[in-house]
């Protein structure tokens, strides 16, 4: 009876084994966001910094109700020091919170620079103790001359900040829009 009341509990609670911290395996989701010049080009009929920025709502959406309890961040390539969400609890609310934040964001007129934005944030993120992986994800319009010199090999600060990833423990996405 005893097993049936837990299980019944367990049930009800639906704790999440995935995500929040129930075994230790919260993730801290670090957002990278380019919001540089090239941006401001049009697909269609959008403003390409606006797809990013619906693709990041998306994903805050998809982690609150998949992944409650992980961390959250949003940085801009132009103030990689300077984080606009940081270890946010990802929570039901994280949609809107992340839209809110969104909404205040402008393109800049400088190129970025990835390898020194990507550099920052990894660094900063390996001082969180409160997540035991790190998913970074880099939203922007993925222009050659962000990624590779004109010789075409990787930048050096880029692949820098790849390598001083932990293969373990930081995985990067690349999410493009345009």
């Amino acid at each position: 009876r005893v097993l049936a009341v837990l299980l019944l509990i367990s049930l009800v609670s639906r704790p999440q084994l995935g995500g929040g911290g129930l075994l230790g395996s919260r993730t801290h989701h670090v957002v990278l966001l380019d919001d540089s010049g090239s941006m401001t080009q049009r697909s269609g009929s959008t403003i390409l910094f606006e797809k990013a920025q619906d693709r990041i709502r998306q994903l805050a959406e998809d982690l609150s109700q998949r992944r409650q309890g992980d961390l959250f961040s949003l940085v801009r390539t132009s103030a990689a020091d300077k984080p606009d969400i940081w270890m946010r609890r990802v929570g039901a609310d994280l949609g809107r919170k992340a839209g809110e934040a969104l909404k205040e964001l402008r393109v800049g007129d400088r190129a970025p620079e990835l390898g020194k934005a990507l550099a920052a944030v990894v660094t900063r993120a390996a001082e969180v103790q409160d997540a035991a992986r790190t998913e970074y994800y880099v939203v922007g319009d993925r222009r050659a001359w962000d990624w590779a010199t004109p010789d075409d090999k990787p930048r050096p600060a880029l692949l820098a900040a790849l390598n001083a990833m932990h293969p373990e423990k930081e995985h990067l996405t690349v999410l493009t829009v345009g």
